[in-house]
């Protein structure tokens, strides 16, 4: 089992559904096509990282009409009125309070750092020094959703015994 994917699981469900008014459901990530590979859609993903007695970084990915309708929905205006920064707002809030409702179950304290969101339909994003410990793949409206849960990864002994002692 993965960690926390059942954690990750409900706390979209409940932001979704108080914020958007969205279902969302959890699907099996593993049986579905990666659809970011094979759609020609732009997709925005949004990435907050933690920082403090856990580190690690949250990654929200969608495609951009999803992202459009909750920003309509966040902002209250037409999906078609939506601008490019209400868009990457809407993603930047969404992964936000993702993070921030895991953080509470995770070793504090710990802080988020203000999101980040890249937006295209070729482009890869890495956060070095991470190792992926969860991913939870969600259906809202038809529209496939990821939330990752990425952990730093421990620096390996023998690389500390080349660091001096101060």
């Amino acid at each position: 089992m993965q960690f926390a994917a059942e954690e990750i699981g409900q706390l979209t469900q409940d932001i979704f559904s108080t914020m958007l008014q969205f279902d969302v459901t959890s699907v099996e990530a593993e049986s579905l096509v990666d659809t970011a590979l094979t759609s020609d859609e732009p997709r925005l993903t949004a990435c907050v990282q933690i920082a403090g007695a856990w580190k690690g970084a949250v990654v929200f990915d969608a495609p951009s009409t999803f992202a459009r309708q909750a920003a309509a929905v966040m902002f209250d205006i037409a999906a078609a009125d939506a601008t490019a920064g209400d868009v990457q707002d809407a993603l930047a809030e969404l992964v936000n309070m993702i993070g921030g409702n895991l953080k509470t179950l995770l070793p504090g304290p710990s802080f988020l750092s203000l999101p980040a969101v890249t937006e295209g339909n070729d482009y890869s994003l890495s956060v070095p020094g991470s190792r992926q410990v969860s991913r939870v793949r969600f259906d809202c409206r038809g529209d496939l959703l990821d939330v990752v849960l990425l952990e730093e990864e421990p620096v390996p002994s023998r690389l500390m015994a080349c660091v001096p002692s101060l």
